[in-house]
């Protein structure tokens, strides 16, 4: 039984390989990523197989709804996606890090409180401009959700989100 649940864990840990593949296509060429067929050519040929691919797939499909669905039940209210940048904003976040919370977003990976506490801690860090290790970190305070953060934050630990808190 306990080789069972190694392989079971070993296709999970597969699955969520393409759904972070799947999240980062989507964000670096969205336009890209709705080439289906060429992308599961291109995951095939990595060694996935269709079965595990089908099942990310669905997933990243399904996160949109399943937000909503948790929001929902914790009385929280979608909000646009959309957010225009204040001057200070567009100053101090680089447009990498501006680009990708939008996208987290549009995704329905963060609420909108979320990304209005993540700008927050983002503006108060000294220095001139934050970057993608500075948001990384922001992201791993704010998103309380285990299994959001690593829809979003796809090679980082499961001990370590937890340890970002303390």
């Amino acid at each position: 039984m306990g080789g069972r649940n190694k392989q079971s864990q070993n296709e999970q840990d597969r699955i969520m390989e393409i759904v972070g593949f799947l999240l980062r296509k989507i964000m670096e060429s969205p336009e890209t990523a709705t080439r289906r067929s060429r992308i599961i050519k291109g995951l095939e040929r990595k060694g996935y197989d269709r079965g595990e691919i089908d099942a990310a797939i669905e997933l990243v499909l399904a996160v949109p709804e399943i937000i909503g669905s948790i929001d929902s039940r914790i009385g929280r209210t979608e909000l646009p996606a959309n957010r225009i940048f204040s001057e200070i904003e567009q100053h101090k976040l680089g447009v990498t890090v501006r680009g990708r919370l939008l996208q987290y977003r549009a995704l329905g990976l963060l609420t909108e409180l979320e990304l209005e506490e993540i700008l927050i801690r983002l503006l108060s860090i000294e220095g001139q401009e934050v970057g993608l290790a500075d948001l990384h970190q922001a992201l791993r305070i704010v998103v309380e959700d285990s299994e959001r953060l690593l829809i979003i934050l796809p090679g980082i630990e499961p001990g370590t989100i937890n340890t970002a808190l303390n």
